[in-house]
């Protein structure tokens, strides 16, 4: 029938689209997934597009602590402890930064650094490859050099608005002058303006999240080497390198940069792009299975009303021709049909539907008199498609082939009776 090949026709379409929905789902969602991670990156660049590295303060507002520590040792002492007679020229240049460094120091103090608003701080942000990292730079030592009025002997224990002084015109040096490395990155009040450009840059996908590894590191001396295992109490950041010195005539403040904390660029929710698969996917699995039920189910109907229809007994065909309210309408009503229709099925419901003599009279009547017509055109058609000669050429059956020619002849009769439709249906099970 045709409804069955539409059916089978929708069933296969509804595969195929469903195979292209998956594919499809995946396809956009990947897409969707790689503009995102792109976009984040590209908002990083454009925040960063002016300078790769920002330098704020942190603090500098309190009255740092300090105690006086013992001068890092020269190397050359532990040289001659070991016996050595010749020095390389690492050891050589090893000596000469210490004499660079300390040599001229009369005094050295290291700061509290444990606390967090002693001193001063410097946040350094760069953007790297993978994201962003963030830095701090503090002073961890102040030393006092060595003058002509204490040439043998130590200067007295500076004060507390003296080391101050000293710190706060280091930091100034760092800030303001051109000599400073970080003069040129320098922009009070940056960390937080780029810090919340940075978290704005977020989207649905990807954010910039603290890695949970260290993924960058910094190379030089740590300060614990410098102040020792004891000082380390005192420092902030443990993992720290030294980072140099400021100096004047009198002093030099001693700072330091901690290890680099980094930040990727992350999905914000782990796994979000594969749950919104899966919700697309359930999302258009139900519209295209409803879909397909809202097209398969009324032509299950119509083939079910059809098949019922084509195999109704006589009795039934009778019941449903006969029925006066067929013949009930407005615009044609005719008293007189409707009662004949009325005495025929009133005569049919009294019968049983095996009373074949009673059922050929009647029909005959309804036929006469009430102009109905018994011949269904889908039965018809139906068993045209059983009686066609060319199913019974392969394999060839010449007995078949003739019954099947005569009752495809009587099926062909644009009147054919109800009579002639009955004998076919009786004679083409001989051809099953």
């Amino acid at each position: 029938m045709k409804e069955k090949q539409i059916i089978w026709i929708v069933v296969f379409a509804y595969i195929c689209v469903m195979i292209g929905m998956y594919y499809g789902v995946k396809s956009y969602i990947d897409s969707k997934d790689s503009r995102l991670f792109q976009e984040i990156n590209d908002n990083l660049d454009r925040i960063f597009s002016q300078q790769k590295t920002y330098v704020d303060i942190e603090y500098s507002n309190t009255w740092p602590e300090f105690k006086e520590a013992k001068i890092p040792d020269n190397p050359q002492k532990w040289f001659k402890l070991f016996g050595k007679e010749s020095l390389t020229d690492s050891e050589i240049n090893e000596i000469d930064s210490w004499k660079e460094v300390y040599g001229d120091l009369a005094s050295f103090y290291t700061l509290n650094c444990k606390q967090s608003k002693d001193g001063w701080n410097l946040v350094v942000l760069i953007r790297d490859d993978n994201g962003v990292s963030i830095s701090h730079v503090f002073p961890y030592a102040i030393g006092f050099k060595k003058h002509n009025e204490f040439p043998s002997s130590k200067p007295e224990k500076p004060s507390s608005t003296h080391v101050r002084d000293c710190l706060m015109d280091a930091l100034e040096f760092e800030t303001t002058d051109t000599k400073s490395d970080y003069y040129k990155y320098f922009k009070e009040g940056s960390f937080s303006q780029k810090w919340s450009e940075i978290e704005n840059a977020a989207n649905e996908y990807y954010c910039v999240n603290q890695d949970d590894y260290q993924r960058l590191f910094r190379q030089g001396e740590s300060i614990i080497s410098v102040v020792g295992f004891d000082g380390r109490d005192y420092l902030k950041y443990t993992n720290s390198v030294t980072d140099g010195y400021v100096f004047n005539f009198f002093w030099k403040v001693y700072s330091a940069v901690s290890a680099p904390v980094s930040y990727s660029v992350s999905e914000c929710s782990p796994g979000q792009a594969l749950r919104d698969k899966k919700q697309l996917w359930t999302i258009w699995s139900v519209v295209l299975t409803i879909l397909l039920l809202g097209a398969i189910i009324p032509l299950s109907v119509i083939i079910r009303k059809r098949e019922i229809k084509i195999n109704e007994s006589l009795y039934d065909k009778l019941l449903r021709l006969c029925n006066p309210a067929n013949y009930i309408n407005g615009e044609n009503y005719d008293k007189a049909i409707v009662d004949k229709a009325n005495d025929i099925y009133k005569r049919l419901k009294s019968i049983s539907g095996n009373d074949i003599d009673s059922l050929n009279a009647i029909q005959a009547e309804a036929i006469s008199e009430l102009g109905i017509n018994l011949v269904d055109k889908d039965r018809v058609n139906y068993l045209k498609e059983l009686a066609d000669p060319r199913n019974y050429l392969k394999p060839y059956n010449p007995d078949k082939v003739a019954l099947a020619n005569e009752l495809y002849a009587i099926l062909s009769k644009d009147d054919i009776s109800y009579e002639e439709l009955a004998e076919v249906e009786e004679k083409i099970s001989l051809l099953r």
